[in-house]
């Protein structure tokens, strides 16, 4: 992932900076993505909130291009959360069988050692 980029700021006042900043950010959002760079997404998250925020404060929200961004990114947060959520049941159940086997191993160590 490109760290390099400069921080998007949401003070620009013409949508072809507006549109410039959310495309970047929808790509680095989605390389982020691509990429499992979670610990990326709550900066990106930041970033993103600030953004769209500023969009709907000084109305540029009512723009095509600036609607229509603002719209893919909220599509694209759907599936960061899907995909979030899938990988968070995966961990829960890889635990459950990690604390099952640990049982199992302690549950065999305490009977061989009252065999003993």
């Amino acid at each position: 992932m490109n760290t390099d980029n400069p921080k998007l700021v949401a003070n620009a006042c013409d949508l072809d900076t507006l549109n410039s900043q959310l495309q970047q950010l929808i790509e680095t959002l989605e390389l982020s993505v691509q990429t499992d760079q979670w610990s990326e997404l709550a900066e990106l998250d930041q970033q993103v909130n600030q953004l769209v925020h500023f969009c709907v404060v000084q109305g540029k929200i009512k723009e095509p291009s600036i609607h229509h961004k603002v719209l893919f990114l909220a599509r694209l947060y759907r599936r960061v959360i899907e995909q979030v959520t899938v990988q968070r049941d995966s961990v829960a159940k890889q635990l459950q069988q990690e604390k099952r086997r640990h049982k199992m191993a302690n549950s065999y160590q305490i009977a061989n050692n009252i065999c003993a």
